[in-house]
This record gives C-alpha cells, structure tokens and sequence, in this order.
C-alpha cells in the first residue's frame, strides 16, 4: 500500500489510535460514511469504485455516488461493500493528505484534504489535478471547479492562490463544538494550498511559481 498508493496509506496512518489501527479497516471507515472520514477524500481523488451486492445482485459505484448523508450510503440496510477497486495512478503522480484536528491522528478531523498532481511530461504544467474535501460538507467531496482551474496550466503561485480560494468556496461545512464554518473554510483554503505546493514539489523536483 505505501509503496503502490501512499495517499491513502498517508490518510490511513492518520487514523485514531495505533489500537484502533489494528482492528479498523478501510470498509468500515467507507461504510461509516462520516464526512470526516480519513480514508473517504483519498479515495475520491484516486477514482475508486465499490463493488457492492444486493440481494438482486452486484453493481460497482463509483464513490462519487456512493455517499448519500452524513452516515448513509446507497447500501442502505440490505447492501454489503464486497471491495473496493483503486486504479493505480500513474507514476508521475504524487499527492498528499493533510488533516487538521485539535489533537492529530488521536481526534476527528476538522477538515481533511487530498490532492494528486500529476505533471505533464515537461514537468511544467500540470495533466491532472484532483482535490478531494473531507469534514466539510454533508458527504466528502470533490472540488472540481478549483480542478478545472488548475488542469493544463503551469503552478504559478497566484493560480495556486486562486485555486485553494475557489476549493474553500466550494465547501460547505457547519459550525459546531469544534470549529466554526468560517474558521474552516480558511482551513480549507489553507490546507489546499499547502497540499498542491506539496505534490507539485513532490511531482517535480520544483517549488511553485512566483
């Protein structure tokens, strides 16, 4: 895993207590469906599909669609996730996953973000992004606008900027005992930020732009 997809081996070691670990699996924390999920966001960035089986039979969903709720999925009660398809990204990818919470690893992330960068063959501009938002919206999401704006152009900061902006804009967290809407929103932004420096880094050797 931390060799052929260290995103969501990245996500999965920020998870609860080493005990929990232990005994945890990827599966439940999908089918718990909290947007607060650390490995939920990862696999959205990665396009991964769950093989799921009704009494009518199998269907695989993409987990785009997979999410209904804060702690509903399309399983239902009468649904089992039978497995869980993750293409490999290719191998100029790099991406990340940044969490933040009050006390790390040990408590539930106020907002959680995934990206992958994958650059183009000049190293350059970029092929692909994808983010992914975990914590602040009723399902995980992706921010496909803030993708939009960054696909096929070169990492300059002020994009870079302007992106992270946009991915805050698509969020739409609530406000509760452990961080208000807009106190995320400027997470979201930040941590955005951060994740693409991160990976374009990672991807390429180079910092970003300007």
């Amino acid at each position: 895993m931390r060799q052929k997809l260290p995103l969501l081996w990245e996500a999965a070691h920020q998870f609860a207590s080493l005990q929990i670990r232990n005994t945890a699996t990827i599966g439940g924390n999908v089918c718990r469906a909290s947007p607060s999920g650390e490995t939920l966001a990862p696999l959205l960035v990665l396009e991964a599909s769950a093989v799921v089986r009704f009494s009518r039979g199998e269907k695989k969903l993409p987990f785009t669609e997979l999410f209904l709720g804060p702690g509903k999925t399309l399983l239902g009660a009468k649904g089992l996730l039978r497995e869980i398809e993750v293409p490999l990204p290719s191998k100029e990818s790099r991406g990340t996953y940044l969490k933040h919470a009050v006390r790390g690893a040990m408590d539930i992330a106020m907002v959680g973000v995934a990206v992958l960068v994958t650059p183009d063959a000049g190293g350059k501009k970029t092929r692909d992004v994808r983010i992914g938002l975990g914590a602040v919206a009723p399902t995980p999401i992706r921010a496909k606008r803030a993708e939009r704006a960054l696909r096929g152009k070169a990492m300059a900061r002020a994009l870079v900027d302007e992106a992270a902006r946009i991915a805050a804009s698509e969020s739409s967290p609530i406000s509760d005992q452990r961080s208000g809407a807009e106190h995320r929103r400027w997470i979201v932004e930040a941590l955005t930020r951060r994740g693409l420096e991160q990976s374009w880094k990672a991807a390429t050797g180079k910092e970003v732009d300007g």
